[in-house]
């Protein structure tokens, strides 16, 4: 059976006072590749924040292979977990090179250099990113989907077992959004990484992911497979939109249709 990496229970999140989700409790195991949806304002990066350790929970906990997140030291959940915020940037012009090795720095003591082994970790996920040509930029002078890739590439290089995504094709065309998520795939499938990862789009949601969890209304709506979220009465009392759910003849997912005009009436 594979092992359950990440578990959140009786989870409730926000910010201060302010309560965004309450009593979240749900899991993924080893080698899952599981999708966060839901409308906007929903708390799906809230989520992803608290379970990677960026907020605290206001009560509940979040366990990383059966221990409390609160109790680890950030390194040390480093060398497991890996986080790509939405919109990856970093507030200095680094090069590519140094952002990339940034992804190392869980394993190194304080001044020490990188060795070849950590060269030789970099070099691979460069390789699977297709970021070679890259390395030498400027990270300013990069494309919104180059910047991402890097930063995807940055934490494969922290050699997770678990990597978290909040929107990573955010504000990118189709051909990027395919290009990332054709990425995600072939990382769970042939390297066993396990993945979380918020969407807004709901085609790829279920295109990709083995199981969606839909949260709406500040709790779980509903988990389950791709063919068992996307059903047209969830995502109608979710998203309050009439929709209409069939089949992709070539992936034979469910494929989310909205219907046009229907605010206008």
């Amino acid at each position: 059976m594979p092992e359950t990496l990440l578990e959140t229970k009786n989870l409730s999140c926000g910010y201060g006072e302010k309560i965004i989700l309450k009593d979240i409790s749900f899991g993924i195991k080893e080698g899952e590749f599981l999708g966060i949806i839901g409308p906007n304002g929903a708390g799906k990066s809230t989520l992803l924040k608290t379970a990677s350790k960026i907020i605290s929970p206001l009560s509940g906990a979040v366990y990383y292979q059966g221990e409390d997140i609160s109790k680890l030291r950030r390194k040390a959940l480093a060398r497991n977990m890996a986080y790509v915020s939405q919109e990856a940037q970093a507030w200095f012009s680094f090069s590519v090179l140094e952002i990339l090795m940034m992804g190392r720095y869980p394993f190194l003591k304080r001044l020490e250099a990188e060795g070849k082994a950590d060269w030789d970790i970099m070099k691979k996920a460069v390789s699977l990113t297709d970021i070679g040509e890259l390395i030498y930029n400027s990270l300013d002078e990069l494309s919104s989907g180059e910047r991402q890739l890097v930063f995807i590439a940055k934490a494969l290089i922290q050699e997770p077992k678990l990597l978290l995504l909040d929107e990573p094709t955010a504000h990118l065309d189709i051909g990027h959004e395919m290009k990332i998520f054709d990425l995600l795939r072939k990382l769970n499938r042939q390297y066993r990484l396990s993945i979380i990862t918020v969407l807004h789009d709901l085609n790829l949601a279920g295109q990709y992911c083995d199981r969606l969890l839909l949260l709406s209304g500040g709790g779980i709506k509903k988990i389950g497979t791709p063919e068992e979220v996307l059903e047209y009465k969830t995502i109608e009392e979710s998203y309050n939109t009439v929709v209409v759910v069939k089949e992709n003849p070539i992936s034979k997912k469910p494929h989310v249709f909205t219907i046009p005009g229907q605010f206008n009436k």
